[in-house]
């Protein structure tokens, strides 16, 4: 699994590609205070 210190940032943007659930589930347990949030479909 790659931690978030090994990648590179990429501001949201319209056509951006979205995380996948998988993407998801493995990321959130290194981010533990933040939580997923959806508006409007986003």
């Amino acid at each position: 699994m790659e931690t978030f210190t090994n990648m590179h940032c990429e501001p949201c943007r319209v056509g951006a590609p979205v995380a996948t659930d998988e993407e998801i589930a493995e990321f959130m347990p290194q981010l533990p205070e933040w939580k997923l949030v959806e508006r409007d479909g986003v």
